[in-house]
């Protein structure tokens, strides 16, 4: 959902600014490759009420920064047998979830739409959330 039809890191392309997401800029990693387009912002420093960024293509918003959002998918360490057709991974370690999205305390580097994490069910903190969704 985050990718919204898009090959770049972010949906907006391949790199990020303050004005499209709420992230903050550790530069942890590969100096070479921060992904930001303005690393002299600060960040809000907490979550933000969704709509305070713009939307990808599919109407979705903080799909990158905001909360690590949980994800119906079970871990798997590679993509090697994950369904083809987009529908959620119930095999592997289900003991665990795939996290996806970033969040406000975390590097650039953790939103990119490729980036996922698994972490073992029923862990709560600051930065962890879910998107709420409805189908008709």
């Amino acid at each position: 959902m985050a990718r919204a039809g898009t090959t770049t890191a972010f949906t907006f392309g391949d790199s990020i600014t303050r004005q499209q997401a709420n992230y903050y800029d550790w530069k942890t990693y590969d100096s070479k490759v921060t992904y930001t387009g303005n690393p002299t912002a600060t960040n809000a420093g907490k979550t933000v009420s969704v709509g305070s960024y713009p939307s990808n293509a599919f109407g979705l918003h903080e799909v990158h920064g905001n909360v690590w959002e949980w994800t119906e998918d079970c871990w798997n360490g590679s993509y090697t047998g994950a369904p083809a057709e987009g529908s959620a991974w119930a095999s592997g370690d289900c003991g665990q979830r795939v996290l996806r999205g970033g969040s406000w305390n975390d590097d650039p580097y953790f939103a990119r739409s490729t980036h996922r994490y698994g972490l073992i069910v029923g862990n709560r903190t600051f930065s962890l959330g879910f998107r709420v969704a409805r189908t008709d």
